[in-house]
């Protein structure tokens, strides 16, 4: 699946776990959107064209339906690429041991810059996998000061594998 977390360049020296982006915008959901759109447009166009229809002629009623169905699609794409660009996520988890250093990094929006946490590799004891009712996040536990825990509570496949590839990279033990 294309929204799973993946290791993505494992070595003896570097890890590097990726959550490639991603939105709440699905196929699904778009077909379900244009079938409402539809639905909604279509008698509005009807009625539209008959009141026109009344006072303009016929060159005139078919311009502004024109101009009803291009402002339609375009505000229905328009608000699909706004939903897309909110809910658009996105991040890596990243071990690397020559430079001693973990980085978690997290985009939750387009729109913003990613969020970025890090610590030395040396300071990370083990990761975990912490659960909600609908959700989870890898934490990476810290012998001294503040854990490193990846900001997005998600439901994306591969995070169990990914905290066993962070525990193996680290020689802790892993967690299931």
């Amino acid at each position: 699946m294309a929204a799973e977390f993946r290791i993505a360049h494992p070595a003896p020296d570097r890890l590097v776990i990726a959550a490639p982006g991603t939105s709440l915008v699905s196929p699904w959901l778009v077909i379900i959107l244009v079938l409402f759109g539809l639905a909604i447009g279509y008698p509005a166009s009807r009625s539209a064209r008959r009141v026109f229809s009344l006072s303009k002629t016929p060159a005139e009623v078919s311009a502004a339906m024109q101009r009803f169905w291009l402002i339609g699609i375009g505000g229905m794409l328009a608000c699909l690429l706004l939903f897309w660009a909110v809910s658009y996520s996105s991040g890596s988890i990243v071990l690397d041991r020559s430079s001693n250093s973990a980085v978690v990094q997290a985009r939750m929006t387009f729109f913003l810059p990613a969020q970025t946490q890090s610590t030395r590799l040396d300071n990370i004891e083990r990761a975990v996998l912490e659960y909600k009712p609908n959700a989870r996040r890898i934490r990476l536990i810290a012998n001294h000061g503040s854990d490193l825990a990846y900001p997005l509570w998600s439901g994306r496949p591969g995070q169990q594998e990914a905290v066993n590839a962070i525990n193996s990279f680290l020689g802790a033990k892993e967690t299931h």
